[in-house]
């Protein structure tokens, strides 16, 4: 099976090895820190529902279900994104990382773990650099998913975006998909004080003219608290 772009262990220790040897999770502006032994892929994978197991036919099935128009709210502590009301949403409102994504969103990989092939990864990344500006962020970023996914082939320029009043870019590039074939990933990037806020929306690409409106409902959705 190819390395496809995983959110789910991955993605996430990008975003916390810059933090030192503690993993650190955010409550409003105070930062906790929790024992070294959550430094982990289980305590990611055991946020989200049980990976769905392809079938001996071959590769999974990507969901079927169609996203519903009517969206509901997940309220963090500093933020809130609205998603369909038929996906769930994995991740309290003080999680480091939540994934809004139906249950069949979640693929079993290689190595035991969830690989997310359809769906959204909320989370923050944090810089090498402390003064890092939005774009230096971002490049920073997205270097490092490429290291992590030798399939990612990123496919335009960035572009500008407004998201609550906040200045944001959007990055497009696509990746093998667990379930088979190409996914398509749109990475949105805020700088905020207390990192780097992105999310990640994936869509096999078969089902990408079909989820583009729901992601554009999300990205208008999205407001900071503070």
């Amino acid at each position: 099976m190819p390395r496809s772009f995983s959110p789910v262990i991955r993605t996430q220790a990008i975003a916390y090895e810059r933090l030192g040897p503690k993993y650190r999770r955010f409550r409003g502006n105070r930062i906790r820190q929790a024992p070294d032994s959550l430094l982990t892929p289980k305590i990611f994978v055991a946020k989200l529902p049980p990976p769905r197991r392809p079938s001996n036919q071959g590769a999974a099935q990507a969901p079927q279900l169609s996203p519903s128009g009517t969206l509901r709210d997940f309220e963090d502590n500093r933020f809130t994104i609205a998603y369909p009301d038929n996906w769930k949403a994995f991740g309290g409102a003080d999680s480091a990382m939540v994934v809004l994504a139906p249950q069949e969103g979640v693929v079993a990989n290689a190595y035991g773990g969830g690989t997310i092939g359809y769906g959204a990864l909320v989370s923050y990344y944090f810089s090498q650099s402390a003064r890092a500006k939005l774009m230096q962020a971002t490049g920073e970023l997205m270097r490092r998913l490429e290291e992590e996914n030798p399939s990612m082939q990123v496919t335009g320029q960035s572009r500008r975006i407004k998201i609550s009043d906040s200045p944001g870019l959007l990055s497009a590039f696509s990746s093998a998909s667990p379930y088979g074939g190409v996914e398509n990933n749109l990475l949105l990037t805020v700088m905020r004080p207390e990192g780097l806020f992105y999310v990640v929306f994936i869509a096999p690409q078969p089902r990408a003219e079909q989820l583009e409106a729901t992601f554009q409902k999300m990205l208008r959705s999205i407001r900071f608290r503070g």
